[in-house]
């Protein structure tokens, strides 16, 4: 088994031979990707100590009335979520009605070929833009707990690594990206709600739902390193990193429930 990496500038098109091809992530994203590199790399390594910086800036002053701009954020989000699930879940229902749960995992040609893999990209692009939940909260001054703002780097750098990588050998990122999208659309209508003082019962479900999304997206990578062919051999990194992202979520998320039906208990 080779370890080299087949870096990004020196791929070439793997849906070269795609006749029906509806959209072309090898020019669109992966150019896209490897053209503002250097503007996504210093956001990333600028993420954390911008952070640091705000909530020291914030340490002595008054937090922000942000209940309206946060409540239009959250819907915003959440609106673009549910119509992101919509049209992922179209490529996927038409995969999972014509081929087994394995090969859909493995086929990465139909998807990334079709018009539901503009929404994917635009799925990738949101994980910079949900950083704007950790401004919110520093205007807030709420505390920014370790998942918030480890959760929401970790996945921009693991979804920018799968554009560039996971295309070529599996859909896993179609898998991941509908399950966050549909679970998004949940999760931000609730906030958006609940900071205007509309709640709703059960809110601990939200918890449930994230916690289920990371343990069925750790099982749909292990089917991809076990099942899909050359998926490991071509992108062993991007697997490892997938894995040990969604390990680590399962575990702070399955944390985090049991605390809250601790605290519920009592």
């Amino acid at each position: 088994m080779s370890y080299l990496i087949n870096w990004p500038s020196e791929q070439i098109d793997p849906h070269a031979q795609v006749i029906d091809r509806q959209f072309n992530w090898y020019t669109d994203v992966r150019g896209f990707f490897l053209e503002y590199a250097l503007f996504f790399t210093i956001a990333s390594l600028s993420y954390y100590p911008l952070m640091c910086l705000g909530v020291r800036l914030m340490k002595n002053r008054q937090s922000f009335d942000c209940k309206i701009p946060l409540f239009l954020w959250n819907m915003f989000l959440s609106i673009f979520s549910t119509v992101g699930a919509i049209s992922l879940s179209k490529i996927l229902y038409s995969q999972l009605t014509t081929l087994s749960l394995v090969d859909s995992i493995c086929d990465h040609k139909t998807p990334y070929t079709s018009e539901s893999a503009y929404f994917l990209w635009l799925f990738v692009i949101s994980k910079v833009f949900e950083w704007v939940d950790t401004i919110f909260l520093i205007l807030k001054k709420k505390n920014i707990r370790f998942l918030h703002w480890f959760h929401h780097l970790v996945t921009f750098l693991y979804t920018w690594h799968s554009s560039l990588f996971s295309y070529r050998v599996d859909a896993i990122m179609f898998f991941g990206g509908f399950i966050n999208f549909f679970v998004h659309g949940i999760m931000y209508a609730y906030y958006g709600f609940a900071g205007i003082g509309i709640k709703f019962p059960y809110s601990t479900i939200i918890t449930y739902l994230q916690t289920i999304q990371m343990y069925v997206c750790l099982i749909i990578t292990l089917t991809s390193a076990l099942k899909c062919e050359s998926a490991w051999q071509e992108n062993w990194h991007g697997l490892l990193f997938c894995l040990v992202m969604y390990g680590s979520y399962a575990f702070m998320f399955t944390k985090l429930l049991l605390s809250k039906l601790k605290t519920k208990i009592q």
